[in-house]
């Protein structure tokens, strides 16, 4: 009985094509395989004058409209470099929010941050004096978040500061 001589060549090749296999799936992972950026879930208390801050009451509101939202916009030395906004959860019920802390919903990343406060209703046309006072552009309150997992905060709007907890 002969044995073919293409029979031993067949298992030379396999280590070879698992070798090439696995150096191109090491490449493709080194050069193109994105970085997780570090972000902090953020919690923190919406205060007025030191105690927590509550709409008037003959705010009207949708249902389901909280009637404060907070941004925090990044603010990147590098014009080159996107700023991203993040908006916070807020519950009206003990005027606290949160940002990120889920893997869908990330927190905010390690650096500089304006803070934007809107109040009133979301389908409201007219801002009031408060949410121009704290807009996007123009907003005093400003926060450098830590490179950390978590951070806590409390933004004051009658004393127009933000603290780290």
């Amino acid at each position: 009985m002969t044995t073919s001589p293409s029979r031993p060549r067949r298992f030379l090749r396999a280590p070879a094509l698992l070798l090439g296999v696995f150096s191109l799936v090491s490449l493709v992972c080194l050069t193109g395989c994105p970085k997780k950026e570090k972000a902090a879930a953020v919690h923190g208390r919406l205060l007025n004058n030191g105690t927590p801050y509550a709409l008037p009451k003959d705010t009207k509101l949708p249902p389901g409209d909280p009637g404060v939202r907070i941004d925090f916009i990044e603010m990147r030395d590098d014009p080159s470099e996107p700023n991203q906004t993040r908006s916070a959860a807020f519950n009206p019920a003990d005027s606290t929010f949160t940002v990120g802390g889920t893997p869908k919903t990330p927190g905010l990343r390690p650096g500089k941050h304006r803070v934007s406060i809107t109040f009133g209703a979301y389908t409201a046309g007219t801002p009031t004096a408060a949410a121009s006072e704290f807009g996007p552009t123009n907003s005093p309150l400003t926060v450098t978040i830590p490179d950390s997992a978590k951070v806590e905060m409390s933004i004051d709007v009658g004393k127009k500061t933000v603290t780290l907890e």
